[in-house]
């Protein structure tokens, strides 16, 4: 009877054994699985970032293209079609990507840059944009604050912005918001009236009202594009000169932003290009 029990014990004590056995072989199978995962994706990643090169050659030849075929910038060109699942080869062709995106006229945008100049916040412009502000249903107040973030930046108080989300640090989602209305372009100082909204015209334009060039604007969306300002100025039926922001109707500054999609990895971006005569540039990438 005691060998029988002892039999019994040791079986017991080997199925506890093999039980152990199974349960550490199978916390090591799935330690290199999600070790394996993980790779793949930091893999997929690293690759998706390398591909993304492809997407903005696709933006810096789409902007030569659209300059050669015309001499003005415009909602109806060859930049403002968006992008649905452009495909993205490797080198070697095993692996594909695809990209969706599209690009905006960062020049049809209110500047932020206007704000300071010689490390003096312009009244002028800190108006405009309250103005702006109001009729976006945002908190005019906001202007002066970014004005003053601006001069700060100047003074060596708080680092140099490179675009929009650096003023909103801890406002992603109103950066959002904002984003079709303001742009941050440090060395360029004109509109573009081929592209701009009613509200910004309005903004920096106060002679004009917003009801004016909302119905002039109309007329541009349908197809009859500004030649030039004494274009915009014999529409209005107005002799005297504008006085607001220089007006201008061709841009060379371009904001990309689109997702490139790498079997499960998706990365997001988003670039500046600055659009030049001889070659285009990207000036950053995030």
């Amino acid at each position: 009877m005691k060998r029988v029990s002892q039999q019994g014990m040791a079986v017991i004590n080997a199925l506890v054994v093999v039980m152990a056995v199974s349960i550490a072989t199978m916390g090591i199978v799935q330690r290199q699985s999600a070790l394996a995962t993980q790779l793949a994706s930091e893999r997929d990643y690293m690759q998706a970032n390398w591909l993304l090169r492809g997407a903005l050659d696709w933006a810096v030849l789409v902007l030569r293209l659209d300059s050669q075929r015309s001499a003005v910038t415009h909602k109806g060109g060859l930049w403002a079609q968006a992008l649905s699942e452009l495909k993205i080869e490797t080198p070697d062709k095993t692996r594909a990507a695809y990209f969706s995106g599209y690009i905006q006229d960062e020049q049809g945008k209110f500047n932020l840059a206007l704000l300071l100049s010689d490390g003096r916040i312009q009244a002028r412009y800190v108006q405009a944009l309250e103005q702006l502000l109001g009729s976006v249903q945002q908190e005019p107040s906001l202007a002066l604050e970014l004005a003053q973030r601006l001069q700060r930046a100047q003074a060596g108080q708080a680092p140099w912005p490179s675009h929009l989300q650096d003023f909103f640090p801890n406002g992603v989602q109103q950066a959002k918001q904002l984003e079709p209305y303001l742009s941050y372009l440090p060395q360029a100082k004109s509109l573009n009236v081929n592209t701009a909204s009613a509200q910004v015209l309005a903004a920096v334009q106060p002679s004009v009202s917003l009801v004016e060039w909302r119905g002039l604007l109309a007329q541009r969306d349908r197809g009859q594009w500004f030649r030039d300002q004494a274009d915009v100025q014999a529409r209005l039926q107005r002799q005297e000169a504008l006085e607001g922001q220089t007006l201008t109707v061709r841009s060379e500054w371009f904001l990309l932003s689109g997702q490139l999609r790498l079997d499960h990895s998706r990365v997001a971006t988003q670039a500046l290009i600055n659009r030049a005569a001889d070659r285009s540039r990207i000036v950053w990438i995030r």
